[in-house]
């Protein structure tokens, strides 16, 4: 549900704290004509899975004002990998530990560190892991035809192969991602860990929310606020159906298109004949390139008419049958929740 956030987390260090910490990484920068430099130092383990990038951001000339940004996979930090899904209810598990974590790396009391309801949220990375099994493939076949307006799509490939791996819709402030589960964990050398048994036949979808949908969500972006999973849930479920998986892809071919439209006994011959030129412009020619040969106005007619005729919200084609990704609103199962508590005894 939840997993890459970027934290703003107000915390006065002086000076003396400052440099009393070990960072890995500090940079400066000045802009133009300003008088003042920007210091940025960071703390960041690439050994260890999981582990929070740590931020600190100040004017040179005055370093007590300044701004502490933690960016971190929540399931990650919990749980050693992402397959495993944080829910609202982890939040609290999380944040405990993470302050635990950055009192360690600040060399401070935790007590020092504000609560998670002082937070702000500068960014959001929200997911749903599906198990469909041995249609993994079927599923990313399918979608890499599907385009998106205003997004430019990519396509990723196993190393050396054309199987298709990774499906993403980029704008300029937010992405879409489909990708195997299951084959990342391989790449990563974790064939043989808890975490590849659980990502076996595994879907991922994730969303990098924009700024825009996070100051929507709360203008303030408090972290209680934000990570709610009644809002995540409709954010998910609602883009799925912008790309045609909310109800499942049933149109294998053309063929099947034109037969439908045939049927339709209160389309006149001419409505029909209208109706099959503009499907077969859209399946040969792809969706980009159809709006190109309509105005925007014939195009959303005919387009909307023939996704009520076949009764989708996307015209997707694909040679298997593949069910609707829907957002399960039921609780974890019994064994995910024994896999977590575990993990959680030991922090």
């Amino acid at each position: 549900m939840f997993d890459t956030i970027k934290l703003s987390i107000p915390i006065v260090l002086s000076e003396a704290e400052i440099t009393k910490i070990n960072w890995t990484q500090t940079k400066t920068s000045k802009y133009g004509t300003k008088s003042y430099t920007t210091v940025y130092k960071r703390i960041y383990n690439t050994t260890v899975s999981g582990t929070p990038n740590i931020f600190l951001i100040f004017k040179e000339q005055n370093p007590t004002e300044s701004w502490l940004k933690v960016e971190v996979s929540i399931p990650k930090f919990l749980y050693g990998s992402n397959v495993f899904e944080v829910n609202e209810n982890d939040i609290g598990v999380f944040y405990k530990k993470l302050k635990k974590h950055l009192a360690e790396q600040l060399k401070i009391d935790v007590t020092r560190i504000p609560n998670i309801e002082k937070c702000r949220v500068d960014k959001l990375h929200i997911c749903k892991n599906f198990n469909v099994g041995s249609l993994k493939h079927e599923y990313l076949k399918a979608m890499c035809k599907v385009s998106k307006s205003k997004y430019s799509v990519r396509i990723y490939h196993a190393m050396g192969s054309n199987i298709i791996q990774t499906v993403e819709w980029k704008a300029y402030s937010r992405k879409i991602k489909l990708y195997d589960k299951e084959a990342e964990v391989i790449a990563k050398g974790l064939a043989n860990t808890p975490a590849a048994s659980k990502a076996k036949g595994m879907l991922r979808f994730e969303i990098e929310l924009s700024k825009k949908e996070l100051d929507k969500i709360s203008p303030s972006r408090i972290a209680t606020s934000v990570l709610k999973k009644s809002v995540v849930d409709v954010i998910l479920q609602n883009t799925l159906d912008e790309i045609g998986l909310g109800m499942g892809i049933q149109i294998s071919s053309l063929q099947q298109i034109l037969d439908t439209i045939n049927q339709q006994s209160k389309l006149k011959a001419r409505g029909k004949s209208t109706l099959k030129a503009f499907a077969t412009d859209l399946i040969m020619d792809g969706e980009t390139q159809c709006r190109k040969n309509y105005s925007k106005a014939t195009f959303q007619r005919h387009f909307k008419e023939l996704k009520m005729l076949l009764g989708v919200q996307k015209i997707i084609l694909s040679p298997v049958t593949l069910p609707p990704l829907r957002i399960d609103e039921n609780k974890k199962t019994v064994s995910v929740i024994a896999e977590q508590k575990t993990v959680i005894e030991k922090l």
